[in-house]
C-alpha cells in the first residue's frame, strides 16, 4: 500500500495541486511546443539539405518521446492506484481517463517522425498538437464551450450533412448525363462541399437549369448555415463570459441548488482533490464543502462545484 500512497501522491503533485500542476503543464508544453517546431525545421532543413544537422533533431526527438513515455506510464499507473485505493474498477472509468487523456494521440506521439515519410509525418504533429492543448488550460477552456454546446452542435451538423449528402445526389442526377464534371459522385460532393461553405473554387460548375437551381438553393443554405453556427459558438463564448463575470458565488450556489441525487465531499486536499477529479471523470455530480477560503477557491479554480463552509454545521449539510 506505500507504493499506491506514494502513486496516488505524485498524481497529485503533477495533476491537482496549482502551483506543481501548473509547472509540470508548462514544462510539457515547452518540450512538445519545442519537438513540433524542430520536426518543421528538420522538414525545411531536409529540403536544402542540410544533413549535418540531423544528430541535433535526433536528439530533440528522443528527449520528447523520452517525455512523452515517462508522463504516459506516470499517467496510468497513478490513475490505477487510485482506483485501488477506492477499490473501484469499472470499465466506464478506464475509457473515461483513455478520453479525457487522448489515449491514441498519446500513442501516435511516442513515434519519431524520422523513420516516417512526409505525408505521415504530419500525424505525429498533429497527435503532439492535441498533447499540447491538453496541457494548455486556454484551450481546454475553450474545449469546454464547445461541449457546452455539444446539443446544438449535433443537431446542426445532423442537418448539415443531411443537405450535403441530398445536394450531391441531386446534382449528380442533374448533372452527371451533360456534364463530365460530375461524372464522379465524389466530384459531386466535393462540388457541395465547396459551394455549402461558400468557398466557391469554381472547378466544377453545373451548366444545365437543373443543377443551377439546385446550386441557388446550396448557397442560399450555406450562408444560413455559417450564420447559425456563428451564432451557436458566439452564444457559447457569451455565457462563459457572462458567468466569469458574474459573482461566483450565486452561480455556484445556483448550480449546487439544481443538482439531484450528488455527492459531497468534505474538505479541499490531495486525497479529496483525487477523489473530486475520479467523480468528473465518471460524470458524476458532486459539491466540496471547504471550511478554508483558499482552499474553497482552489477547487473553484480547477472547476468543481465548491463552497466555503462548515461540514460540521448540519445547517450546510
Amino acid at each position: 500500500m506505500k507504493m499506491v500512497d506514494f502513486l496516488i501522491r505524485l498524481r497529485s503533485v503533477l495533476y491537482t495541486d496549482k502551483v506543481s500542476s501548473y509547472i509540470f503543464s508548462l514544462f510539457m508544453r515547452l518540450v512538445l511546443f519545442v519537438s513540433i517546431i524542430s520536426i518543421m525545421v528538420y522538414k525545411g532543413a531536409k529540403i536544402l539539405e542540410y544533413k549535418t544537422i540531423k544528430p541535433f533533431f535526433t536528439t530533440i526527438e528522443i528527449f520528447t518521446i523520452s517525455v512523452i513515455i515517462i508522463e504516459f506510464v506516470i499517467n496510468y499507473t497513478t490513475f490505477i492506484a487510485v482506483l485501488i485505493k477506492k477499490r473501484e474498477f469499472s470499465f466506464k472509468a478506464f475509457l473515461n481517463q483513455f478520453i479525457n487523456t487522448l489515449f491514441l494521440a498519446n500513442i501516435v506521439a511516442m513515434i519519431p517522425f524520422y523513420i516516417l515519410s512526409y505525408p505521415y509525418m504530419l500525424f505525429v504533429v498533429l497527435a503532439r498538437l492535441l498533447q499540447f492543448g491538453r496541457f494548455s488550460k486556454k484551450i481546454q477552456e475553450l474545449v469546454n464551450v464547445i461541449k457546452s454546446s455539444f446539443y446544438e452542435l449535433t443537431w446542426f451538423f445532423a442537418i448539415f450533412a443531411f443537405f450535403l449528402f441530398a445536394s450531391s445526389i441531386s446534382i449528380y442526377i442533374a448533372e452527371s448525363p451533360y456534364n463530365p464534371a460530375f461524372r464522379s459522385l465524389f466530384n459531386a460532393v466535393w462540388w457541395s462541399i465547396v459551394t455549402a461553405t461558400t468557398v466557391g473554387y469554381g472547378d466544377i460548375v453545373p451548366i444545365t437549369q437543373t443543377g443551377k437551381i439546385i446550386a441557388s438553393f446550396l448557397m442560399i443554405f450555406g450562408i444560413i448555415s455559417i450564420a447559425m453556427l456563428t451564432s451557436i459558438i458566439t452564444s457559447a463564448f457569451t455565457r462563459r463570459i457572462i458567468e466569469s463575470k458574474l459573482n461566483k458565488e450565486d452561480i455556484m450556489q445556483k448550480k449546487i441548488n439544481d443538482l439531484i441525487n450528488h455527492y459531497i465531499i468534505c474538505g479541499f486536499g490531495k486525497i479529496t482533490s483525487l477523489v473530486a477529479q475520479q467523480l468528473q471523470s465518471n460524470n458524476q455530480d458532486f459539491v466540496i464543502i471547504e471550511k478554508d477560503k483558499d482552499k474553497a477557491n482552489d477547487a473553484i479554480d480547477h472547476g468543481y462545484l465548491a463552497i466555503n463552509a462548515d461540514a460540521a454545521d448540519e445547517t450546510v449539510l
